[in-house]
């Protein structure tokens, strides 16, 4: 029994993990899905796991979207714009 589940529960990680792979590719360009890893008000950043390529991305963000990923369950999708090096989150749903 307890192999079954476990066999049951390794298929569903398996057959989720592409969509969570492709989520970013999937959603155009200027945007990424992740999980906030972290906030940092003084500088007003957010930093998000990327759920397509498992790498911390930091955004520049205004109070407003540094409260919304704060409040944030699960993953995000962050829509921003290049600004030089850095980029500067627009919105977060």
């Amino acid at each position: 029994m307890k192999s079954t589940t476990a066999l049951a529960g390794l298929l569903a990680a398996i057959l989720m993990a592409p969509a969570a792979s492709q989520a970013c590719s999937a959603l155009g360009p200027n945007k990424h899905v992740g999980t906030v890893i972290g906030l940092d008000a003084a500088a007003q950043t957010i930093t998000v796991l990327d759920a397509q390529t498992r790498q911390p991305v930091t955004f520049l963000a205004n109070e407003e979207l540094l409260s919304q990923a704060r409040n944030a369950k699960g993953q995000i999708i962050v829509d921003y714009q290049a600004e030089g090096t850095q980029l500067r989150a627009i919105s977060i749903e």
